[in-house]
């Protein structure tokens, strides 16, 4: 099995540069950081964006102010 894991250029139109701030486009990185395979049948990739600290959208998963917010919990957890 190949796996093949790589970047994404492109345009973010949701970057907010202050909190409360209007959203604005802005170039970003999309890169893969940790890949997690517990057995060979599911494999886990967590991947970052390379604005992530200066973004203060909470929607975003990747930004820093989203990372603030509580975290989400499976149900059964």
């Amino acid at each position: 099995m190949e796996i093949r894991v790589e970047s994404t250029i492109g345009i973010c139109e949701e970057f907010m540069a202050e909190k409360g701030g209007s959203p604005e486009s802005v170039s970003i990185v999309i890169s893969p950081l940790k890949v997690i395979s517990p057995d060979e049948s599911n494999i886990r990739i967590t991947s970052g964006c390379n604005m992530w600290q200066a973004c203060f959208n909470q929607k975003c998963h990747f930004s820093s102010a989203a990372r603030k917010l509580p975290k989400i919990k499976k149900a059964g957890e």
